[in-house]
């Protein structure tokens, strides 16, 4: 669902954009400094609603906003902070109790609004540990809400993990990958399986919503060429030359006069090969012009050896 949304806030945002083509880029400058502003008030006035609570045996550093000395505000902590110091917040085992269920939540809501709607502003939006933040915050208020109805005695932190390498194997839609940067984040290879159990779900689930991954259904709606992670199975048979509609290719003793067409053509490098062989070898322009011998006609019978010159190829 977040991708999906991320996708149609995105289109929403070009379609509108074209609107306001004659004037760019300023109106997408103000627009991305509006959208800034927005996050900075909407973040702070979230944080308002928490309530100041006193730090606890943890040592963690938490941000204080607007709570006094020895105390911490924990949505502050959490959404005024770097993603990357709110994640390891998120991930301890050291602070059971320290963010309550109710915080993490309304973080996890706030956040997730604000991700969305940053969708095709030309920020850099960090989407990588974004994602994984907004896992690792509905994680942690599940595990505290469990643990508060006496559900389960297991910490906060391992669902906080289980729910950022979900979350992120869902938006890229990678697996192994998810569960070898998670577990890594809290360096504890015991947490592998039940991670690897999250995925497995997540990426169910998303199957069964997306047929690609964020990144990649941009590329396809963009329409940017890029190569297939797999080529097609008819290529198995080919070599690369074959691949090619309009390749110079010489044989690798080749007459003057071959070498003289050659080089009329609009190409910087020719293939050296047999006429049913592999490919032998590249010859640059540079190359051929250093074979050609002084004061010898086109039409006399001269042999060059193109493998001289050429970058012979293992």
């Amino acid at each position: 669902l977040h991708t999906r949304a991320m996708l149609l806030f995105a289109s929403l945002r070009q379609s509108s954009r074209s609107r306001w083509e004659n004037l760019q880029p300023w109106a997408v400058i103000l627009e991305t400094a509006i959208y800034a502003s927005l996050c900075a008030f909407t973040s702070s006035m979230v944080s308002l609603l928490a309530a100041c609570t006193e730090e606890g045996q943890s040592g963690l550093e938490y941000v204080a906003f607007n709570c006094a000395e020895g105390q911490y505000n924990p949505i502050a902590s959490l959404l005024v902070a770097t993603s990357h110091s709110s994640v390891k917040l998120l991930f301890s085992g050291n602070n059971a109790g320290e963010i309550h269920a109710a915080s993490s939540f309304l973080a996890f809501l706030t956040y997730t609004g604000l991700n969305i709607g940053l969708a095709g502003l030309p920020v850099p939006g960090g989407a990588f540990t974004a994602t994984m933040l907004m896992g690792g915050l509905f994680g942690r208020s599940v595990g505290a809400l469990c643990h508060a109805l006496g559900l389960t005695e297991s910490l906060s932190g391992v669902y906080a993990v289980v729910g950022s390498a979900a979350m992120l194997c869902g938006f890229k839609q990678m697996t192994l990958a998810s569960v070898l940067i998670v577990v890594e984040c809290v360096n504890d290879l015991n947490l592998a399986a039940i991670v690897m159990l999250g995925v497995a779900i997540s990426m169910a689930v998303n199957w069964s919503m997306n047929e690609r991954g964020h990144d990649e259904e941009v590329i396809h709606r963009k329409q940017l060429p890029y190569l297939e992670p797999e080529p097609p199975r008819s290529f198995d048979a080919l070599a690369a030359l074959d691949l090619c509609t309009h390749c110079s290719a010489l044989p690798p003793e080749a007459l003057l006069h071959q070498v003289l067409q050659a080089l009329e053509e609009d190409t910087e490098y020719f293939a050296v090969k047999e006429s049913d062989g592999p490919c032998l070898g590249i010859a640059t322009r540079q190359a051929l012009h250093s074979l050609l011998p002084a004061g010898v006609q086109q039409a006399d019978h001269v042999y060059l050896d193109v493998t001289d010159v050429a970058d012979v190829l293992p």
